[in-house]
């Protein structure tokens, strides 16, 4: 099992573990014009799990300098393990990998969100030294689809 940064040619890979974690599939010409431009940006960070070549987790995390804490925060935005290698330590695994990648960038703080009903990923989160601090309030435009 490997940990590596997600590249190019990833594109379907990880989109099928963003289309899991999601429990949707997401229109492939957005997905993939996202997923390059922020492959090109410095402030985000694409990681896989693979077993050789069967990818099986994704961690991405951004990076941005928020004025309330006066420093760089991390978000990790997706963290999804293939159902069928869940309770194998992946997600501990990537969540550790995530706190030594924040502490080599000296970034001392990482925050996520959550939806709701993801409650066995809520008390994953709380094992791994999480707090609950915030809600995430969000405004959709009416005439919005995704």
């Amino acid at each position: 099992m490997t940990i590596r940064r997600a590249q190019h040619e990833d594109l379907p890979a990880v989109k099928l573990l963003v289309d899991e974690l999601e429990e949707t599939v997401l229109n492939e010409v957005d997905f993939e014009r996202v997923f390059k431009k922020n492959l090109l940006l410095e402030t985000h960070h694409y990681f896989l799990v693979w077993d050789e070549n069967t990818p099986l987790a994704l961690l991405s995390m951004v990076f941005s300098d928020h004025l309330h804490h006066a420093k760089t925060i991390c978000e990790i935005q997706e963290l999804v393990v293939t159902a069928a290698y869940r309770n194998q330590k992946i997600g501990e695994k990537l969540i550790e990998f995530a706190k030594n990648y924040c502490k080599k960038k000296e970034v001392d703080q990482i925050e996520l969100s959550s939806n709701f009903k993801r409650t066995r990923a809520h008390e994953f989160y709380m094992r791994q030294g999480f707090t609950r601090g915030h809600y995430k309030f969000v405004w959709k435009l009416p005439s919005s689809t995704s």
